[in-house]
């Protein structure tokens, strides 16, 4: 006798948007470079909720959490001997996660940590050197 597992599908539900993807593009002239990707996170439905007191338990979507798209940019120049220099920026934009009420547990901050970063715009460059 084997086990019966019970499957549901949970596109679009808490955490597990229906449409997620990463478009990247790289653009090199001589010693410069451009480097780009574009983050998205479809919307999904916020933590169900069960009313109380039953019965009837009813559950119900509490509301929609927002799609998130996120853009990520480096310029790097390799003209100098044994050297590469990269400038980058992620969050281009700035954009701040979308807001979701979710399951008072490891959402307390008003996003989905699991799909979603609350780091807006951030700098940074790096230097590296071969011997």
């Amino acid at each position: 006798a084997g086990t019966a597992f019970i499957t549901r599908d949970l596109t679009g539900e808490y955490e597990y948007p229906e449409d997620r993807w990463a478009l990247t593009g790289d653009w090199q002239i001589g010693d410069w470079g451009i480097h780009s990707r574009l983050n998205y996170v479809g919307e999904f439905t916020d933590y169900r909720i069960i009313p109380v007191p039953p019965p009837p338990a009813v559950v119900r979507p509490l509301r929609t959490v927002d799609a998130f798209m996120t853009l990520n940019l480096q310029l790097t120049y390799t003209g100098i001997k044994n050297t590469k220099v990269a400038l980058s920026i992620d969050n281009a934009f700035d954009e701040a996660p979308p807001f979701a009420v979710g399951d008072s547990d490891t959402d307390l901050y008003g996003y989905v940590r699991d799909q979603h970063s609350p780091r807006g715009r951030f700098w940074s460059i790096r230097s590296t050197y071969s011997f």
